[in-house]
């Protein structure tokens, strides 16, 4: 099987240089033909493929260059729409280059995935080396993310893509934005492998809470008609019953004796606001879907090789 290992890097070569040999090396026992293609994602300085240690075990190296910085998920799409462009692959490994992604687990996703050769194999993380701050946060985020779009997300962007699905994945619009909620939304069978998350090479992980907030919204925004819908659903079950309150209000108020003070007029009041509330945002929700339905939407397939700038064939 011919296998390429797509790595998106922002400026951290030396943990690339580190991956690559333990890459290298985690390979040694695999026969298939694996191949590594860096995505460049506009560092300031380009790799310097001099230094780089022996691969015995690999069968070349390639670094595409982007023109512009177009972050991890965006990165991500321009190789996926690369490798699908030139189709010499037979399945693709996605995995970063910190050592987050251990090189290790790649030989157990290759073994996974000639078990299920229609599936793609996606690493489910067990156990993980974030602070405790971080596993709450994620935690609340995975709470949220199900209560608003029904859907469960519980691996990373670590996996592997076989050949026969990548045309699918990267002609779907929602790749441009997150990649494991776009295979999510692709309905593609999953094999889910249990891993560890390793602990990083150099330095530390760029993503602070700002980068975090904007990567779940892009994984929400995958399901964005879901979550209109469920917004409608939701405003109009309120809508429904402030209305209903309003009628008991005025029923016990005209058409019964008993005594009621003010608050009947405080109770309509509020109740008038919600109802009105209600129907604007319903409103605004359908508009937004009927807006969604006729805007035409970017197809990385086509759109993200206009951000590469050059292919470099190191090795």
């Amino acid at each position: 099987m011919k296998v390429a290992i797509l790595v998106p890097v922002f400026n951290d070569w030396e943990s690339f240089q580190i991956f690559i040999k333990n890459a290298n090396e985690s390979l040694s026992l695999v026969n298939d033909e694996v191949s590594i293609l860096a995505i460049n994602d506009g560092s300031l300085q380009s790799f310097d493929g001099t230094s780089t240690v022996k691969m015995e075990n690999i069968y070349s190296l390639e670094i595409i260059d982007l023109l512009t910085n177009v972050g991890h998920q965006r990165a991500i799409a321009v190789g996926l729409s690369y490798l699908y462009k030139n189709n010499i692959f037979d399945a693709v490994v996605i995995c970063d280059a910190d050592g987050e992604d251990k090189p290790e687990d790649i030989a157990r996703l290759l073994m996974e995935a000639k078990k299920h050769p229609h599936s793609l194999v996606v690493s489910q993380r067990t156990q993980r080396s974030e602070s405790f701050q971080f596993r709450i946060f994620y935690h609340i985020y995975k709470i949220i993310f199900k209560i608003l779009t029904g859907k469960n997300i519980d691996f990373g962007n670590f996996c592997l893509i076989p050949k026969e699905e990548l045309g699918r994945i990267v002609y779907m619009s929602e790749l441009w934005n997150h990649l494991a909620a776009s295979l999510v939304k692709a309905k593609i069978p999953l094999i889910k492998l249990p891993t560890n998350r390793g602990k990083r090479y150099t330095g530390y992980s760029k993503m602070n809470l700002s980068s975090l907030v904007i990567h779940g919204m892009g994984a929400i925004s995958v399901f964005i008609e879901v979550l209109l819908v469920r917004i409608l659903i939701g405003v109009s079950i309120v809508g429904v019953f402030s209305l209903f309150i309003g009628v008991i209000a005025v029923f016990i108020k005209f058409a019964t004796s008993l005594a009621i003070p003010g608050w009947a007029t405080v109770v309509l009041g509020i109740v008038s606001i919600v109802f009105l509330q209600s129907l604007i945002l319903s409103l605004i929700s359908i508009f937004m879907m009927l807006s969604l339905r006729s805007t035409s939407s970017i197809i990385p397939a086509t759109y993200s090789l206009t951000f590469i700038d050059k292919h470099t064939k190191v090795y």
